[in-house]
């Protein structure tokens, strides 16, 4: 189950964004659990902000539709918004420091092949997306494992951190 609200934008990879049931998910270091989509914290708020700006309703309206309104009632954007989703297992935080996240889609070793030139052994799947890789299996110009995000940055961009 979804949870209350989904919210669809075009794309050819048929990914969306939508509530979910389970909320304490929201509370784990670690939230890869669904299998493409993003689940959105307050999926209310965020409605009322798009249909606020699109049709002029206020938060009363929603929680009316909400309620009473048909099963898989869908309401359609008819102004434009942009979609701009990142994948990032690497940032600096408001100190100045790095953090770093697992790469749980196994993008790095794919960046580093193709940095590398090894566009042969780069693994692909439906729609160029690859199954998960470990970063244990990924090496550097000379055969060296790469195994942290500082290696990676090292190969990838010729400095790390």
């Amino acid at each position: 189950m979804l949870g209350e609200l989904k919210f669809a934008f075009p794309n050819k990879h048929t990914v969306y964004m939508h509530d979910t049931p389970t909320k304490a998910l929201f509370d784990e270091a670690s939230r890869p659990f669904s299998h493409g989509c993003m689940r959105v914290r307050n999926p209310r708020r965020m409605a009322e902000i798009m249909l606020y700006e699109d049709k002029g309703w206020d938060a009363a309206k929603i929680a009316e539709l909400l309620a009473t309104g048909p099963h898989n009632n869908e309401v359609r954007i008819d102004k434009k918004i942009g979609v701009h989703i990142t994948y990032l297992t690497a940032w600096v935080d408001e100190k100045g420091e790095l953090q770093t996240a697992r790469d749980v889609y196994g993008h790095e070793k794919r960046i580093i092949q193709a940095l590398q030139g090894q566009w042969s052994q780069i693994a692909k799947g439906p729609n160029h997306l690859a199954p998960p890789q470990t970063p244990e299996s990924v090496s550097d110009a000379s055969g060296n494992p790469i195994k942290s995000i500082n290696d990676f940055f090292t190969t990838a961009l010729g400095g790390g951190f």
